[in-house]
């Protein structure tokens, strides 16, 4: 349950009601590939889930089996009195890993009719993949509109943006610093003393010499910066501006993994590694009206062969990329810790 003394409504740099702690994630067990499910103890107060992978018996697939409530004291403090009888929203749980670039929701089944969401608790499964994931995966429950209101100079009223959120939970994926699979392997160095990798200035440089296996660098001879990369915890002026840095390195690194991955597509609809499967997984059917990813897959390559239809692949892409990292709540969080400050 919440406590609403515990809860906080957020109105410093937003411009309409946010309920910080509103919401309240509860996650019940797990279940690792094809075994018998894991039950917590309902007396434990603690939200970190330890899933390390080990070496000797490593897991593919697990399923973390919970709860998110969402109480009236939400809905009547940031949806308009009109709406609060049938309120538009939409629960998931943000699944981040830091460590492996990755991103991803789960919808929460809210057990609403049309836009409309249930106020009490509601089941959510959250699946996971060792071969995506590293180090340490947040998971975090939100609230966002579902539908455009009316217009009102208090309540937020355009759809997909969140009105409240809830504490965060960890899922240890790794003990140790840098075991593990991703998505792309990361590694830090200074460009300065390398000639395979770009000049000082740059940031960071994704690396294609081994197309199998693509390689993230990030520039350590900007100190400063990678010591924000590696600030802890999801509080806090140094936590906020790692999730800016990190998203800005995204945008930019997921452009060319997804071009890349499309460019690779054969005439059946494959790509050639399985990283660029993994990508086109997340992005194909968004960037299409094809809801197979093969067939997806397919007409990107089209558009991508096109030299009219590339143009507008492209701004697609940017779009998609931008809802996949969700940038602008990132930069909310540290506009807000900087007026704090």
């Amino acid at each position: 349950m919440v406590d609403s003394k515990s809860q906080k409504l957020r109105q410093t740099a937003l411009p309409y009601p946010y309920r910080e702690n509103g919401l309240s994630l509860e996650l019940r067990g797990y279940q690792i590939d094809d075994e018998q499910s894991v039950e917590f103890d309902e007396e434990s107060e603690s939200t970190t889930v330890d899933l390390a992978v080990d070496e000797s018996d490593p897991w593919e697939r697990a399923t973390l089996r919970g709860t998110v409530n969402f109480p009236e004291e939400v809905v009547e403090s940031v949806y308009p009195p009109d709406e609060r009888s049938s309120p538009p929203g939409k629960l998931y749980v943000a699944v981040r890993c830091p460590d492996a670039i990755y991103r991803d929701r789960v919808d929460v089944d809210s057990a609403g009719t049309g836009d409309d969401i249930d106020v009490g608790v509601h089941e959510v499964e959250i699946p996971l993949r060792s071969d995506y994931l590293r180090g340490e995966v947040q998971l975090q429950p939100f609230l966002v509109r579902s539908s455009e209101g009316e217009s009102d100079e208090t309540f937020a009223t355009t759809p997909n943006v969140r009105l409240a959120s809830g504490e965060p939970w960890t899922v240890v994926v790794d003990e140790e610093e840098g075991s593990g699979n991703s998505l792309i392997d990361g590694e830090e160095a200074e460009f300065s003393e390398h000639d395979h990798l770009p000049g000082e200035k740059r940031l960071y440089h994704l690396d294609f010499r081994n197309a199998e296996s693509p390689k993230l660098w990030i520039n350590s001879d900007h100190s400063r910066i990678v010591d924000i990369l590696h600030a802890n915890g999801s509080v806090g002026a140094e936590a906020r501006m790692r999730d800016v840095v990190l998203d800005q390195i995204q945008q930019g690194v997921w452009t060319q993994l997804v071009v890349r991955a499309i460019s690779d597509v054969d005439e059946e609809g494959e790509p050639r590694h399985d990283w660029e499967q993994a990508v086109l997984n997340i992005f194909a059917r968004d960037l299409t009206d094809q809801d197979d990813v093969t067939e997806a897959s397919l007409r990107l390559r089209e558009e991508l062969d096109d030299p009219e239809g590339v143009a507008v692949l492209m701004e697609r892409l940017d779009g998609s990329i931008q809802d996949y990292v969700d940038p602008r709540d990132q930069l909310i969080d540290l506009v807000e810790e900087g007026l704090q400050i």
